[in-house]
């Protein structure tokens, strides 16, 4: 908790030791070191000095932990003593004590540290403001660029349809480019959306695994299957003529083998065009909480119905495989010709050969067992041929369950997209689920607060700008100090002579404000303007000190801090250009002895309602 409260740049570290301890070894100093590693944001308050007096002006003289902004030791309040009482005790204490009193007057007693902390804060405001200033700014333009971006609240069914419209729209836009055209610049960080690479892996994944299951492998139980199918299917008929359901009921097992993969691959493919046509629709309805509802809802729907009418698409190819053996490609006579071509050696070397070989070499197939084969002469020939018609087939039956998945595929989309979606939602947005256009006009909890934090934080006034940027008055101010001191009193009277330009608003009720005074309702003319302040005379001091009353800074040489600031005096009505500030110094000899005061440079800001002034 105290370390999130230290570490900021802009905090003053009133770090608070008793006399009695080892300054080097305090936890508390630990702590602001690791924050404030050269000191300068750090003050030490030394307490119970009346307790442990021994050493402790070696102690603050040395400053072994490096405190920045330096000591002030206090003497704590004891029992029932009023603030007067424990004052006068103080300063009595480090006044006559033997070694208390060696210790400069400057670090000791509250009123010290009171005046050092108002000096600190004064000037760490006038260090942090500007950036203080800066991230207000920058906040604000935040949160108007946000309140901006927002949807315009909807106040008609006309609005509403507008809305809906333009959102259907771009959603389609979107989903076009991702889905169709493959440009994802919309989702350039999320790879799930780039939906064109991700469509072709997963079709080519479906290739590969229908080529590679077993039905598409001719190795497997070679012949055996065409031999038994070729018994079955014998009957009266010529002996060099193969029968045409033998081929049939050869394909319908194989196609029916594969059946499970086109149907697991519709499911995956539009599972996936799910997530993405509901992640757009998401997306582009993000502001309008009522149609969302809606939106999801048709999403789901839909992606159903084009699931079941995708699946229905790729039984009715099934079961026309199963149907039909037919094809206009010449590369299936080609590749059985190029197979029925080894027939003679193949043949040979399972009848013939006198090495009686396990294995036979076909080329575009590969090693196959041969030896069981030998117990099926008669049948060998028909059944060799039957399997390479087959195998030639086969390759075109594959080539067509993918081709044809891709071209439904790209067609589905395309429907989706530009037809039924759009037809989708609006049904469901006005069917007795939806609620109607009309639901559009109600904004979600979320976004009506976020609104209404937005326009509050956006009508807050802006915060005062640190450097001017409107036309120039230029002021010389004159301070006269042989006029008025009496015993502990030096007042002192500032004439202000103006030069200002024609634009200029009221200078002089301007720098009445300034210094503090009454100020003069007369002469209120023209625009907002800047004010250069330029001293003729005057040397800096060695200290500075904030004059409330004249929220001006001034320095002075080699006098000791005055004790209080008295108000300005009331002027006469004919110095309007004139101010005076009574100043109470530490004994009249002082006042007499004063001759030159400083006063820097200070940047003004003027507007019509406030005036803000900085130090420069």
């Amino acid at each position: 908790m105290i370390m999130e409260y230290i570490k900021p740049e802009e905090s003053i570290i009133l770090n608070v030791l008793s006399a009695s301890v080892d300054f080097t070894t305090c936890e508390s100093i630990r702590m602001s070191q690791s924050v404030d590693k050269t000191g300068e944001r750090t003050l030490a308050v030394v307490t119970k000095v009346d307790k442990a007096p021994e050493g402790l002006l070696e102690k603050v003289t040395a400053d072994d932990v490096n405190i920045g902004l330096g000591y002030v030791c206090v003497r704590n309040r004891i029992g029932d003593e009023t603030y007067e009482e424990a004052r006068a005790i103080a300063h009595q204490l480090f006044e006559t004590h033997p070694l208390l009193s060696k210790i400069d007057k400057s670090i000791v007693g509250i009123p010290v540290l009171a005046q050092k902390l108002v000096q600190i804060q004064a000037t760490s405001i006038a260090r942090n403001l500007p950036e203080i200033v800066k991230k207000i700014n920058d906040r604000l333009n935040d949160c108007l660029n946000e309140l901006n971006q927002m949807p315009r609240s909807l106040s008609s069914v006309a609005e509403a349809m507008t809305a809906f419209m333009q959102i259907i729209g771009c959603a389609k836009e979107s989903l076009r480019k991702v889905l169709l055209r493959g440009e994802f610049d919309e989702y350039a960080d999320d790879k799930k959306m780039h939906c064109t690479a991700p469509l072709v892996e997963m079709l080519n994944q479906y290739s590969d695994d229908l080529y590679r299951c077993v039905e598409s492998d001719p190795k497997i139980n070679f012949l055996m299957d065409e031999i038994k199918i070729l018994e079955e299917a014998k009957g009266i008929a010529l002996p060099n003529f193969l029968p045409r359901n033998a081929f049939l009921i050869i394909l319908q097992s194989k196609v029916k083998g594969i059946s499970s993969i086109p149907i697991g691959f519709v499911d995956q493919v539009w599972s996936y065009i799910e997530d993405v046509v509901i992640s757009v629709l998401m997306k582009q309805s993000e502001n309008y909480y009522q149609l969302q509802l809606s939106a999801r809802r048709a999403g789901h729907n839909l992606m159903a119905k084009m699931k079941d009418r995708s699946i229905r698409w790729m039984m009715e190819i099934v079961e026309m495989e199963k149907l039909t053996d037919y094809t206009c490609d010449p590369e299936y006579v080609a590749e059985w010709n190029k197979l029925m071509a080894q027939q003679e050696s193949f043949m040979n070397g399972v009848l013939h050969d006198e090495n009686r070989p396990s294995t036979v070499a076909i080329e575009g197939i590969g090693e196959v067992e041969v030896a069981v084969l030998r117990h099926y002469p008669h049948q060998l020939a028909q059944a060799f041929d039957l399997k390479m018609r087959m195998t030639a087939y086969w390759k075109v039956v594959l080539r067509r369950f993918v081709d044809c998945m891709a071209l439904h595929l790209q067609l589905s989309v395309s429907n989706l997209v530009n037809k039924e979606m759009e037809v989708e939602i609006v049904n469901e947005l006005m069917g007795p689920y939806g609620g109607g256009i009309e639901r559009m006009l109600e904004e979600s909890p979320a976004v009506a607060v976020k609104r209404e934090k937005l326009n509050k934080t956006s009508s807050l006034p802006p915060p005062p700008s640190p450097t001017p940027s409107i036309s120039t008055v230029t002021v010389t101010i004159t301070i006269d100090l042989h006029l008025h001191h009496h015993n502990h009193h030096l007042t002192i009277d500032l004439r202000l002579h103006l030069a200002p330009s024609p634009s200029s608003p009221n200078p002089a009720g301007l720098l009445d404000r300034l210094l503090g005074g009454a100020g003069d309702d007369g002469a209120r003319s023209g625009e907002e303007g800047d004010v250069t302040e330029e001293m003729e005379e005057g040397v800096k001091g060695e200290q500075n000190k904030v004059f409330p009353h004249a929220s001006v800074l001034f320095s002075r040489a080699k006098l000791p801090i005055w004790k209080r600031a008295l108000p300005p005096r009331p002027q006469p009505a004919n110095f309007r250009n004139r101010a005076s500030l009574s100043f109470r110094c530490a004994s009249a000899s002082e006042a007499r002895n004063v001759t030159t005061f400083t006063l820097p440079c200070f940047l003004v800001a003027y507007t019509l309602n406030r005036t803000y002034a900085i130090n420069s």
